[in-house]
């Protein structure tokens, strides 16, 4: 299951700099809070879900 989220986190950091390089190479006018907002967010569920997964597994749930 840890490499579920190594790859969703992966494939979002790479999503990220297609996103950043096609801003900074096609359009100017792009919001830079909006991208660190995302960039943040997918950070915060992707550590948010291992650290949930990970204490299930000390407190005996079903590991995976």
């Amino acid at each position: 299951m840890k490499s579920f989220y190594m790859i969703g986190f992966f494939l979002s950091v790479l999503f990220l700099a297609g996103l950043y390089l096609y801003t900074l190479f096609v359009s100017s006018s792009f919001s830079w809070g909006w991208l660190l907002a995302g960039f943040y967010s997918v950070l915060f569920i992707f550590y948010a879900g291992y650290k949930i997964k990970t204490s299930r597994n000390k407190s005996g749930g079903v590991k995976q």
